[in-house]
């Protein structure tokens, strides 16, 4: 069985999204080995998965919209994004992405079904903490960190107690995230849609937002741009400039079928979007390394098509 499982002002954003791309240039690959590396990713339930660490894993995208070759489409982007991602090695996928220079929103998908977001959930739940306590205080800082830059389960978890299952639906159901359900028996198997998580980073990103205020939304988008570099596969590799919160996690019986999710805000020279891509059954290695392609591609579109 399956696991049960956001544009402030732009100088605040794009002074942010040098300091993460500043971490991200640091974090990466130094030196040479003989052998492969590996890194333990550890999922939304606690349980450790050793996977060998590509090249393409954490390299620095080299695509410029200034440079970009490729032949521009005559399809619409919606067409296009369909023709791209049905073609894609997932059985099911959803891709959703806010345009901030045609302020409209895109949405392709194989399947209209909730997705499970394993650690994506953990953007709601700093959300959801800094609705009901207005700042992050001193004892959860490190805790925010973790959750958001390293994904770690216990500090998700030390937060979601803080806020509970029903204090998490209420920020969803306060930011409009009509198809998003907190599932009780684990944070981790909460299901949403792409379009649901594109609604969520408008609030984090977009000016001018009820629901979180200016500080608040500072504070996840600088958690989302410092995020740990070997974790900002897909969305984390369309731009040089990306805030992002990746979520994986195996089904229950069977351990090369994976729910693999990328979220984010991608900076492009003078444009910006917000992306949401849910998919689930295949590979960890396969596919993160397939979502990242796709992600690529994506951006291509996006780069070609205005509508």
């Amino acid at each position: 069985m399956r696991s049960i499982k956001t544009l402030v002002i732009w100088s605040a954003i794009i002074s942010l999204g040098a300091i993460g791309f500043i971490v991200w240039t640091i974090g990466g690959h130094a030196g040479t080995t003989t052998t492969q590396p590996t890194h333990t990713y550890v999922d939304a339930q606690g349980r450790s998965h050793k996977t060998p660490i590509h090249d393409g894993d954490t390299s620095t995208p080299t695509h410029d919209s200034t440079t970009s070759t490729h032949t521009k489409t005559t399809v619409s982007r919606q067409t296009a994004l369909q023709q791209l991602w049905q073609d894609s090695p997932f059985p099911q996928w959803q891709v959703a992405v806010y345009d901030y220079q045609t302020q409209q929103t895109t949405s392709v998908s194989n399947t209209t079904d909730p997705m499970t977001l394993a650690s994506v959930t953990k953007v709601g739940i700093l959300a959801s903490v800094l609705q009901q306590q207005t700042a992050v205080s001193s004892d959860n800082q490190p805790l925010v960190d973790k959750m958001i830059q390293k994904s770690d389960n216990d500090s998700a978890q030390a937060l979601y107690d803080q806020v509970g299952s029903t204090g998490l639906q209420r920020t969803y159901q306060a930011f409009g995230l009509t198809n998003t359900t907190v599932n009780n028996q684990h944070w981790g198997w909460t299901t949403s849609t792409a379009t649901d998580q594109v609604t969520l980073l408008s609030h984090i990103f977009q000016p001018n937002q009820v629901q979180l205020t200016t500080e608040q939304q500072a504070t996840i988008q600088s958690e989302m741009l410092a995020v740990d570099s070997r974790q900002k596969w897909g969305v984390g590799q369309m731009a040089q400039t990306t805030a992002v919160k990746n979520g994986w996690l195996p089904d229950d019986d069977d351990p090369n079928s994976w729910s693999l999710n990328s979220i984010g805000h991608v900076i492009d020279g003078q444009k910006a979007y917000d992306v949401a891509i849910l998919t689930h059954g295949q590979s960890f290695d396969a596919g993160t390394q397939q979502l990242t392609n796709y992600a690529q591609q994506t951006m291509h579109i996006l780069e070609e098509t205005t509508s």
